[in-house]
């Protein structure tokens, strides 16, 4: 690659970083707490009902405003959330509200 197109991407890339700092993420703290939540729930309830449970799952994922297109951001999202403790416990704790476990 000659000199200027190494300098035309690198400018390229480098103008396009503050505006992937200023995303707006896919969901808030609180969200992905309750999204997380909801999801344990619809686990819980339809293990033994796999097309029911997907069926759950993907209307959970459509009324959060996730699409095809945003999996790659959850999974990112969720590594991040996920070394976090405290995002652990609060969703084991609204999970623990939402839906008891059933013995």
């Amino acid at each position: 690659m000659n000199k200027t197109l190494k300098t035309l991407a690198l400018a390229g890339l480098v103008g396009a970083l503050p505006a992937l700092a200023l995303a707006k993420p896919l969901m808030t703290k609180d969200q992905y707490i309750e999204y997380s939540a909801k999801q344990h729930c619809i686990n819980q309830d339809y293990w033994d009902q796999p097309d029911k449970q997907n069926a759950e799952l993907s209307a959970l994922d459509k009324a959060m405003g996730i699409g095809e297109g945003d999996y790659a951001a959850l999974d990112d999202l969720a590594m991040e959330y996920d070394m976090d403790p405290s995002v652990q416990e609060a969703v084991e704790t609204k999970a623990r509200k939402m839906c008891p476990p059933q013995l």
